[in-house]
């Protein structure tokens, strides 16, 4: 079971921090909303992440195991269902924003 403490909070406090002063940097220079461009950023991250780690994954990759067991194989797909949901609500806050102009 993933815990909270097992969660690097620099990473989680750092990756989305950037992606923010990323699009405030591209408000500046252009008129794209700062907040919509952070969170496009964050979700090009978020999806690249998660296409890493399914090919890593895969028969071939650096993480792929032949004697996985079952209940690493549960934890991933659980793991790989939460960062489906964080893309999505990550997405549709984009979405959100760029409607409504901030």
């Amino acid at each position: 079971m993933l815990k909270f403490s097992d969660i690097d909070i620099k990473a989680l406090i750092a990756v989305p921090s950037f992606c923010l002063a990323i699009g405030i940097a591209i408000d500046y220079f252009s008129k794209f909303n700062w907040l919509t461009s952070g969170l496009i950023l964050f979700l090009a991250l978020l999806v690249n992440g998660l296409i890493i780690s399914i090919e890593d994954r895969a028969p071939g990759g650096l993480d792929h195991d032949e004697n996985e067991s079952i209940e690493s194989r549960k934890a991933y797909k659980k793991s790989v269902a939460l960062h489906l949901l964080i893309i999505f609500i990550v997405a549709m806050l984009a979405v959100w924003s760029a409607s409504t102009g901030g």
